[in-house]
């Protein structure tokens, strides 16, 4: 006897919620000094989607790409989120602090008068 698919029925939250929460992030994670409130946004965005992903194969819900692209577009937020952070850090790290004294430098050798 031949096994029938299963009929897919409801619908698949998660991979709403995913797509959107990644789309919104992407798009504020592109924004200069913005960019990192998306994150946020592209964290919940990786998890529902991951969820909606695994109910889609899983339980054959409805919304597999759905599910899939709010998974890419959640994780390409996440890393220029990332980015951001790493080049705000790079920024803080390099700078001199305010009121800090320039470092002292050598331009001609000394002379005794």
């Amino acid at each position: 006897m031949a096994q029938h698919p299963r009929r897919v029925t409801g619908d698949n939250h998660f991979a709403t919620a995913g797509f959107v929460l990644g789309l919104l992030g992407l798009v504020f994670a592109v924004i200069p000094f913005i960019g990192l409130i998306a994150m946020p946004l592209v964290v919940p965005g990786l998890v529902c989607a991951t969820i909606g992903l695994a109910r889609a194969v899983r339980y054959q819900a409805p919304r597999l790409s759905t599910a899939a692209a709010g998974l890419v577009l959640s994780t390409i937020g996440f890393v220029v989120c990332l980015v951001w952070i790493a080049g705000i850090a790079h920024d803080i790290s390099t700078s001199a602090a305010p009121g800090a004294a320039e470092p002292y430098q050598v331009t001609s050798a000394a002379h005794d008068s």
